[in-house]
């Protein structure tokens, strides 16, 4: 495989996702390669910190209000459209 090749694949090796023969290319070109061993790891820096979000976020309550406000005055506009129309 090429370096193009295998940069390509990076992703899927940190996460698991690669083949079996895949796994042993790609291994022993980041053990030789420095631009993609330090690409490894850092995918594997952003895998740890991803994995340390909280799987949702809720919003603020005030958000619900207003949304809920905003598609009132959407109706009521659209109620006075159509009376004029």
């Amino acid at each position: 495989m090429t370096h193009e090749v295998i940069r390509h694949l990076l992703d899927d090796y940190v996460t698991g996702e690669l083949t079996e023969d895949a796994c042993g290319p790609v291994a022993d070109h980041i053990a030789v390669c420095a631009i993609c061993g330090a690409e490894v790891e850092s995918l594997k820096g952003i895998l740890a910190r991803a994995a340390d979000l909280p799987k949702s976020i809720e919003p603020p309550a005030e958000a619900w209000m207003n949304i809920r406000a905003a598609i009132e005055r959407d109706k009521e506009a659209f109620a006075t459209q159509r009376e004029t129309s």
